[in-house]
């Protein structure tokens, strides 16, 4: 009953929050800042090498999220292969990050062989590993969206995660969230980043949309 509770309530705030940002646009306004700023520190696998990863050191950039993990027999397949067409669709200024939601079984190792096998591009998609805390915390608390845990599922389905994708501005706030199952979460996303790069190169004061 706990956990569907907390479920809800992050549900309804992330609805809130979807609603905001699909508005946004449409209203000729600068993307609307959801939630942040998004604060974490952990070891993140980029190319062949192994590097402390943190809101902080990501500021000044956009970036984009993922959940996944790397034993996943659900979703998780198709949001590696979305991210890895928004690396070849995105400015590479544009960051990616995905971050495994399955601990105890993505190490490092593991995880520096999925971005292997992704194509992973040295300082432009990191994979970061979370201790199970911090993570809860980031993805509940920071993101603002659901993480369960069902120990009772087989290991490819254990965790239960979203399949969205977000957009952090270079201030480390949530500027959108996305479908990233869909061809059309993918676009609507890559136009709020160039949105984003537009607003930065803005000068002060001025929105540049």
């Amino acid at each position: 009953m706990k956990a569907k509770l907390v479920l809800s309530v992050v549900g309804a705030g992330a609805a809130a929050a979807f609603a905001a940002a699909l508005w946004a646009p449409r209203l000729g306004s600068p993307l609307p800042r959801l939630s942040g700023p998004v604060e974490f520190s952990a070891p993140a696998v980029t190319g062949d090498s192994v590097l402390p990863l943190s809101g902080k050191a990501l500021r000044g950039r956009s970036w984009v999220a993922d959940f996944v993990f790397t034993s996943c027999s659900g979703p998780c397949p198709t949001l590696s292969a979305n991210m890895a067409r928004l690396q070849k669709r995105l400015p590479p200024a544009v960051a990616l990050v995905s971050f495994s939601v399955d601990p105890e079984t993505d190490s490092l190792d593991v995880l520096k062989e999925y971005s292997r096998r992704l194509g992973g591009t040295a300082d432009r998609w990191y994979f970061a590993r979370l201790e199970p805390g911090p993570l809860y915390q980031l993805v509940n608390g920071g993101f603002k969206l659901p993480i369960f845990i069902d120990p009772k599922a087989e290991p490819g389905s254990r965790t239960i995660h979203t399949t969205k994708l977000v957009l952090v501005g270079p201030d480390g706030a949530v500027r959108g969230y996305y479908d990233g199952m869909s061809e059309s979460g993918l676009r609507q996303l890559e136009r709020d980043a160039l949105r984003l790069m537009r607003e930065a190169s803005a000068p002060a004061g001025r929105s540049n949309v």
